[in-house]
């Protein structure tokens, strides 16, 4: 008899059994399958496929599978995943696939610590993938964008309300769309094609100055590694990186905001800004690969820790 049988727990509700053509890996999450862990409870097997339900809700799995996926089902994952989650997890699961910066590892509590509340774990940057209980204990799965997770043994008491994960609402049938009447095309004036010119050079710029500014932080971030947390230089460092990394999402944002100005401003000059799209969509990619770094940074265990140090009596005194 494994431990959760002999807590009395009920086994977990096993995933939609819908499945994606042409995915046969077995399925091998740490956290989930590597050994006999207080979390696994949904047991090794060979699955199939896992569906697009499945992946949205962990993304470990949809990280593993990213690659194996064609555009439309990444698409599906990505917005089963915000109807989840939220639009902001979401954005960071597409950005940590892309990057490739994912941590598919876990880690188990068995029982939770008392820090471990709900809302510090949502607080955390987790959300809530797996809830099961039987009365006085309660298992539950928190998941992370870049997959880390969570498994916790809580100890609940008779007046504790049940943690509900979240699920993907059904979507309502969609309108059918009247395409507007086409218009005659329009001819690209000289100053509306300069608008244009200008804009897509704010893109490039911003590219450019973007890759600087991760090569960067890189480095800064190994010199940061190499610092003892309770330095001052640690200290003025971690401040410095927290600021750095909002200065550079503020300023994507301005271009992204400029470019989508241009663009309005162009809506009716009969120039192609397909081009400006795409710059919007690139510039949209790497500010949220900047949120996501904020993000991590903000939750990485090592901060600058402040160390008291107070004068010892002499013997004499």
């Amino acid at each position: 008899m494994g431990l959760l049988q002999s807590l009395g727990l009920p086994e977990p509700t096993a995933p939609n059994p819908g499945a994606l053509a042409g995915h046969t890996e077995e399925d091998d999450s740490p956290s989930r399958s590597d050994g006999p862990r207080p979390s696994d409870a949904r047991p090794k097997r060979r699955a199939a496929a896992p569906s697009i339900t499945e992946l949205s809700q962990w993304p470990s799995k949809a990280h593993r599978a990213w690659k194996r996926l064609d555009q439309a089902q990444q698409k599906a994952v990505a917005e089963q995943m915000a109807s989840r989650y939220g639009q902001a997890f979401a954005d960071a699961f597409v950005a940590a696939a892309k990057s490739g910066k994912t941590k598919l590892e876990g880690a188990d509590f068995v029982t939770a610590q008392a820090s471990q509340t709900p809302d510090a774990m949502k607080a955390a940057g987790y959300k809530l993938a797996q809830y099961a209980s039987n009365g006085d204990r309660a298992q539950e799965w928190w998941v992370r964008p870049d997959g880390f997770e969570v498994f916790l043994l809580r100890v609940v008491g008779p007046d504790t309300p049940p943690q509900i994960p979240p699920q993907t609402p059904q979507r309502p049938p969609e309108t059918p769309r009247t395409e507007p009447p086409v218009e005659p095309p329009r001819t690209c004036s000289k100053e509306s094609l300069e608008q244009l010119e200008m804009a897509l050079e704010w893109r490039t710029r911003a590219l450019a100055e973007a890759k600087e500014e991760k090569e960067q932080i890189e480095a800064e971030k190994a010199r940061m590694g190499k610092l003892n947390v309770t330095s001052k230089d640690f200290e003025q460092a971690y401040n410095a990186m927290t600021e750095r990394l909002k200065d550079d999402i503020a300023h994507l944002e301005s271009v992204i905001e400029d470019i989508n100005t241009t663009k309005t401003s162009l809506k009716d000059s009969g120039c192609a800004l397909s081009k400006l799209d795409t710059a919007i969509d690139e510039l949209t990619e790497e500010l949220t690969g900047f949120e996501v770094e904020k993000s991590m940074h903000e939750m990485d265990i090592r901060k600058p820790l402040k160390v008291d140090v107070k004068d010892i009596p002499d013997d004499d005194e």
